[in-house]
């Protein structure tokens, strides 16, 4: 007479104890590999979307578009003139976007401070080869009735509140520069080459201003 050994309840919850450990040990590691592939895929959209702005610059005598003309951003008004089309490889994957400004943030004060910079003004690349000087970011904002924070077309020196650099990817935030190259890079670290600059947080969303690095 053969005997089925059956499970005992306290059997069953030792086994499930078990398996909750294992989830829980598992999960943050998926969750920071989950992270890591959308901070190379920004990276990677970065520099396609620096290629198609520099390429623009080529053919008009290094003068960049504006961040915004004729209340577009710089990406519709990309499309619109045939050097790219779509627009998600313009853009970071963490966010939601819901129109043609949530992009990288274009740099509106790319050699100096100055106070007046608008996200409407004609910049000119003097030095093509300077990779300490960014071209695009990663940045944030919550505006125009948006329910929640998305990247923005602008980013610069005296972009004022709405058009903020964030630091997104494990307090670093990705950066396309004039030479074409990419990386990313923590807040004191981009700030040398600036004076003045507003940064958003991943974390606290704090407003943050870093002077003299």
């Amino acid at each position: 007479m053969s005997l089925k050994k059956r499970f005992t309840l306290i059997e069953l919850l030792v086994v499930i104890a078990i398996i909750a450990i294992l989830a829980g040990m598992l999960l943050p590691a998926l969750n920071s590999a989950k992270k890591k592939s959308q901070s190379i895929k920004c990276k990677a959209n970065s520099r396609q979307s620096g290629l198609v702005l520099l390429m623009y610059s080529n053919e008009f005598n290094s003068w960049l578009p504006p961040a915004a003309y004729a209340g577009n951003s710089w990406a519709y008004n990309m499309n619109q003139q045939g050097y790219t089309k779509g627009y998600n490889h313009l853009r970071c994957p963490v966010f939601p976007a819901t129109d043609t400004f949530n992009v990288f943030g274009l740099n509106i004060a790319p050699e100096s401070y100055n106070a007046y910079d608008t996200t409407t003004n004609f910049y000119r690349i003097t030095n093509r080869s300077n990779s300490s000087i960014f071209l695009l970011a990663d940045t944030a904002t919550k505006i125009w009735g948006w329910p929640e924070f998305r990247q923005v077309h602008g980013a610069g020196n005296a972009a004022g509140s709405n058009y903020r650099v964030h630091f997104r990817h494990s307090q670093r935030a990705n950066f396309c520069f004039l030479d074409g190259s990419a990386r990313d890079e923590s807040p004191y670290s981009i700030n040398k080459a600036l004076s003045t600059y507003y940064l958003r947080t991943w974390r606290n969303e704090q407003l943050l201003s870093i002077n003299g690095y």
